[in-house]
Order: structure tokens, then sequence, then C-alpha cells
């Protein structure tokens, strides 16, 4: 594995594009795709932090919103959502990265998120506490 400037980073030196553009990273014997916008940094015991790009695709649900009223003049909706704007196909030995509402609302044995609870994110040490990394995956 390389190591990246910051001390502790590893980068997956499998991590390319495949015959349609879409990055993947490759764990062990299984591959990961990162369906969000953003990198995706899973903390891990053996190997450290281990960071996933962008596939280059993003996996977004379909939204409808409704106004339900006003509070002070600002709008209160409720949303609600529908089928995934791009499915990709199911591989053997792929998992895909997506978001929380994704594996909550279109369920699939290999869709997984990152767990943001509080057992699991690696928060920042600065003032905004952001989170930096997750220790676990989820699933719906």
């Amino acid at each position: 594995m390389d190591i990246l400037g910051v001390q502790g980073r590893v980068t997956l030196p499998a991590c390319g594009k495949d015959e349609y553009g879409v990055v993947s990273c490759i764990i062990g014997k299984t591959r990961f795709v990162n369906l969000t916008p953003h990198k995706i940094t899973i903390q891990t015991k053996e190997r450290g932090p281990i960071d996933i790009p962008p596939s280059g695709k993003v996996l977004r649900l379909r939204t409808r919103t409704e106004e339900l009223y006003k509070i002070e003049g600002i709008p209160v909706v409720r949303v609600s959502y529908g089928e995934p704007d791009y499915i990709p196909p199911e591989r053997e030995g792929t998992y895909y990265i997506v978001s929380t509402p994704v594996i909550e609302h279109y369920p699939r044995s290999d869709f997984i998120a990152p767990d943001t609870t509080p057992e699991s994110a690696v928060r920042s040490p600065s003032p905004d506490r952001r989170i930096i990394a997750v220790k676990r995956w989820r699933v719906s």
C-alpha cells in the first residue's frame, strides 16, 4: 500500500476505472464502488484509515416535496423518496457505498452506507467536530 503525504493515511493501489469509467477500489478480495459525491474514509483496526474516492457516478433517489405550511414565512415540507436515478449491476464480490436514504428506501444486499452513529463516527478534533471517518458500514 502506498502512503500519502498525511501520516497514517493509506491509499489502495488497486483503485482504478472500469470499462465504463467508474472508479472502484479493492480491499482484500472485495471491490468497493463509492456512489456518493464524497470521499469516504473507513477506519480499520488492521490497515488504519482507508480512503475510498468517489466513483464518478452518484446514486440518488428521486424526491418529491410537498409544502405543508409555513413558520414565520419559512416553508415546512414533506419529502417523499422514489426510485433511484441510477441502478448499478449486481456483481459478485462488489459492494456499493451509497447514502443512508438509499439503503433505507431501496434496500439491496450489496448496498452499504457509512455508519455515522456516535459509536462509529470518528470526529475531527477541531471545534466543528465534523465526521472525518467511520469505523463500520450500515445496511438496511
